[in-house]
């Protein structure tokens, strides 16, 4: 699809494959080692210009943090009226809160995705899923982020069968702890590309059972319905004590190389489907 033809909602921008970690499960593969690529202002400016719409963008990676002009890419979305999404592993921004304060004077609605499959305690989920304990990262730079005062906060956590699910009990907590400034938990499959390890994932319906399971009994969940039409159907999305968005998160299936919401930049005139090329 052409930029100018864009129709998705929300896309994902993988500003620079160059990373701070060496994870074990990791869909972009070998992609990671490859000579350092990174989007230039010139073409970022560009897709924006072409863009017909407004659009999410989500930036990652490799880790987008460690683009060396992602201040300015920010500056560039917000002057043409997008929503700019950061998803991050939490290293850099847990050892540099400048570089947080940076950001938010740039845009304070940056809305935050930080990854943290060990939760609050699980050393062992980090070096089986991350390669090596980044616990401590993991909980400053989340620190950081409340402290620098940002209010839309995504938690994520790759869930491995019988491996890390005690985390979800911690990630639900985390939520009240937070005065409720966490607004999204995102608990999604492990995906069979790239990099992973070799057993059996999660379906959709398994996870959100389990997630469902560590739920209060008196907690009233609200069901987020997607058009049947336009939804690929892997995913579950529900509300509960109406603020908390949880997302039950089907990664690079069969179903989801269809979804009509994500795409991809390709580069400055063209998107896929965000899981388009991983499910080919």
């Amino acid at each position: 699809m052409k930029i100018e033809n864009n129709t998705y909602k929300q896309l994902y921008v993988d500003l620079t494959n160059k990373c701070n970690l060496r994870c074990p499960i990791c869909y972009q593969g070998d992609n990671k080692y490859m000579k350092e690529k990174k989007w230039n202002i010139e073409d970022f400016n560009y897709v924006c210009q072409k863009l017909p719409s407004k659009v999410i963008f989500r930036f990652l990676g490799g880790e987008p943090t460690l683009h060396p002009n992602i201040d300015k890419i920010i500056s560039i979305s917000k002057r043409y009226g997008h929503i700019v999404s950061i998803v991050t592993n939490g290293i850099k921004i847990s050892e540099d809160i400048d570089f947080l304060k940076r950001l938010k004077s740039i845009d304070p609605n940056i809305l935050w995705g930080i990854s943290m499959d060990g939760g609050l305690s699980d050393v062992e989920s980090y070096k089986l899923i991350n390669g090596k304990n980044i616990l401590e990262n993991k909980k400053k730079a989340l620190e950081n982020l409340l402290t620098t005062d940002f209010k839309r906060i995504t938690i994520g956590s790759i869930i491995l069968k019988n491996k890390n699910e005690n985390v979800i009990k911690e990630l639900l907590d985390l939520y009240d702890r937070c005065n409720k400034r966490i607004r999204y938990l995102h608990f999604r499959t492990m995906a069979k590309v790239g990099d992973y390890i070799d057993m059996e994932p999660y379906t959709v319906p398994e996870l959100s059972k389990v997630v469902k399971n560590y739920l209060s009994p008196d907690v009233v969940i609200k069901k987020i319905v997607k058009d049947p039409i336009k939804c690929c159907g892997d995913c579950d999305f529900f509300t509960v004590d109406k603020m908390l968005q949880i997302g039950i998160i089907g990664f690079a299936t069969e179903k989801s190389k269809k979804c009509w919401y994500r795409g991809k930049l390709v580069d400055k005139n063209n998107i896929e489907t965000f899981f388009g090329e991983m499910c080919k």
